[in-house]
């Protein structure tokens, strides 16, 4: 897979195969659902480059290449894919949005090629002092529907939920509110701080400012709820763990962002539920759910 992926590389970034370098950035614990990165590196050109170590090291990195470990998850990595290309397009001043290189088929399985950007990860205390740009970057998403939240109802009703509580307690909340209709628009679908890095770049003047860059858009086409990329925010820069703590502080939340009250407890609900679907069935039940926000 490493000669493949380099000739992939070679070929979409007009670069030489033999300088290429290919290395696994992270490959989890071995999950069959998990996404596998490859980090891409010129050696010709950092030798080549001169100027102190630092610079040539920099100047080497070429790309990012994820890869799902299970061929049948292809379609995600296509999804990243054209996630991160709509991102790019987005109004909003709040995120860099890493560049998407290339889409390519290593043997049977999809690889996306994506801009490398080297910064440091938000961390958890940091997390709160960033909710002014989470609600810039929500409020750049325009809706383009609104959805009734009994077809959400009806559409989770096809899938056995039996013995499975925390759904059952959930989909409460969305029976409760089946009346209620919400707005779909893009979204990141996983936006935490554990996504957010700062990096330092330089202004027109030469100036070092901090830039925020926000990765990993695997999630954006199944997530299409507007708001509810500042509710997954919320929720655990709080350290929020369920539906009652969320709905306690209901009032610290919204008071950030006044026009997502009226949504919060359906939003919050759709928010564990997307969870659950991933993380407790991962068959298509969620993507069920965003074609129907999506059509």
């Amino acid at each position: 897979m490493i000669d493949e992926i380099k000739k992939i590389c070679a070929k979409n970034l007009n670069c030489e195969e033999d300088n290429l370098s290919v290395s696994k950035f992270y490959h989890g614990d071995g999950n069959a659902k998990q996404k596998v990165l490859f980090l891409v590196t010129d050696n010709g050109s950092a030798s080549r480059g001169g100027g102190n170590q630092a610079n040539s090291s920099r100047a080497s990195l070429k790309c990012l290449v994820k890869i799902r470990r299970d061929k049948s998850d292809n379609s995600r990595i296509n999804d990243e894919y054209d996630s991160c290309k709509k991102a790019s397009l987005l109004e909003q001043k709040a995120f860099y949005i890493p560049k998407a290189l290339f889409i390519s088929k290593v043997g049977e399985h999809t690889a996306y090629g994506e801009e490398v950007v080297a910064g440091e990860v938000v961390s958890k205390g940091q997390a709160l002092s960033l909710v002014g740009e989470v609600i810039d970057f929500q409020r750049s998403l325009v809706p383009y529907k609104r959805a009734q939240v009994a077809d959400i109802i009806k559409a989770l009703s096809v899938y056995d939920f039996s013995g499975d509580q925390l759904f059952v307690e959930l989909n409460k909340v969305l029976i409760e509110n089946k009346s209620s209709s919400l707005s779909c628009s893009f979204s990141h679908g996983d936006l935490t701080f554990r996504n957010i890095l700062m990096r330092s770049v330089k202004d027109v003047k030469d100036n070092l400012r901090c830039q925020l860059v926000l990765i990993d858009w695997e999630y954006s086409s199944s997530r299409p709820v507007w708001g509810i990329d500042f509710i997954h925010y919320m929720v655990r820069a709080l350290k929020i763990s369920s539906y009652r703590e969320a709905m306690e502080a209901r009032s610290k939340i919204v008071a950030h962002m006044p026009e997502i009250d009226k949504d919060f407890p359906v939003l919050v609900a759709l928010d564990r539920i997307f969870d659950l679907l991933v993380k407790n069935y991962n068959d298509g039940r969620a993507e069920a759910v965003a074609r129907l926000l999506r059509q």
